[in-house]
This record gives structure tokens, sequence and C-alpha cells, in this order.
């Protein structure tokens, strides 16, 4: 299979970063799920503006799942777009440099605090977000696990 542009990825990151893939030291790129890119890392259905939900992942029956930060119990229920590549840049577009390597699996998780513990967050129509321990919502992170350099 060869890299196309419904099957990669397209990220711009650090030098520091990017040094650390190409070297093979670092083997996963993190990014988070936010309103203003979900719709590159979960698979969305344009036609019935909608997100696909993984096979048994959604826990509430009581309702269908309708946002991209809902902590589900710790799983995330949104299904991941199938990308097979991942090309990374860095540098201005003067001195650019590129590369593509494979993705091998996907993940997510949740955003922790620095005791690992899952910062669940709620919505205050007043203020915005805020901590709870018992919030419905997290800040996921998609995880790309990279494979050979292509």
């Amino acid at each position: 299979m060869t890299p196309n542009k419904e099957n990669t990825l397209n990220v711009t990151i650090g030098k520091a970063e990017f040094d650390l893939i190409e070297r093979g030291v670092q083997k996963n790129l993190f990014r988070e799920i936010t309103d203003r890119n979900f719709k590159k890392h979960l698979l969305y259905d344009y036609t019935e503006n909608l997100l696909y939900v993984a096979a048994g992942a959604w826990h509430n029956t009581e309702k269908e799942p309708d946002d991209i930060l809902l902590y589900n119990e710790g799983t995330y229920p949104f299904l991941p777009t199938e990308y097979k590549f991942v090309t990374l840049a860095t540098g201005s577009k003067i001195n650019r440099k590129t590369m593509t390597v494979e993705v091998k699996d996907v993940s997510f998780f949740a955003a922790t605090d620095s005791t690992e513990k899952v910062i669940r967050l709620k919505w205050s129509e007043r203020i915005g977000f805020v901590p709870d321990n018992e919030g419905e919502l997290a800040s996921w992170f998609v995880v790309y696990h990279l494979g050979n350099r292509i």
C-alpha cells in the first residue's frame, strides 16, 4: 500500500519531536482531540453529520453519545479515522523537512494529572469546564503507534 490523500494524516510538529521520531526513539504521535480537529482524527460521516461508535464501547443505554469529550467510564466510544500512514513535517516552508511513517495501531487515553488520575470535567454555563471527580467529560488524546519510515 502506498500513501495517498485518503490514507495519510498530515501533521506539522516541532523539530525536537520530528528528530526523535526520525531516529526511532519516539514510537508514538499524540494529538489532543478538540472541536477544531476531531473530524481529522475520528471516523466521521459528513453526509449524516455523525461520528461512528465502536461496537460495545458505549456504556450508557439511555442516550446516544453526543460529545467528543465524553468520559464513558474511561473508554473512548468513537472510532478513529483509519489512517495507514502519517506524513510529518517540521520547519518553515522554505526549510521544510518531511517524512512518512506507517501507522501500526491507534489508541485513545484521557488526560491525567501528575498522579496519573484522569482529569474528569463538568460543564458550567457560568464559567465553562470545571474539574469534577464525577464529571461526565474528559480531555482525550489519540495516539498513533508508529511503524517503519516509508
